[in-house]
């Protein structure tokens, strides 16, 4: 069974954000948005696939690399809900959370 996915609204805005940016500055214009897409089936299915971290933001978290892209996306796991909470999307070369 899978796991459902909240996207927390600054999470869709940085997003948002990145997907813009990659649209105007990027000749490869849907990889983002496809490894983003891929990225979060992934979580849905296996939400333990993101290495297990700790944020000065956001405490225990889970980050899964985007590697073709380089972005990082930050979840925490509610095991109780079956429930993946997006908090934090963000390129990984920026420093860390």
């Amino acid at each position: 069974m899978n796991y459902r996915i909240v996207v927390a609204p600054s999470a869709a805005l940085q997003i948002d954000s990145a997907l813009l940016w990659w649209e105007q500055n990027r000749a490869a214009i849907g990889l983002l948005k496809l490894e983003i897409e891929t990225a979060f089936r992934l979580i849905e299915n296996v939400p333990l696939a993101g290495r297990a971290v700790k944020s000065r933001l956001f405490g225990n978290v889970r980050k899964l690399l985007l590697r073709k892209t380089g972005y990082n996306v930050y979840y925490q796991l509610i095991e109780a809900k079956r429930q993946v909470n997006i908090v934090h999307f963000r390129h990984a070369r920026r420093r860390p959370l």
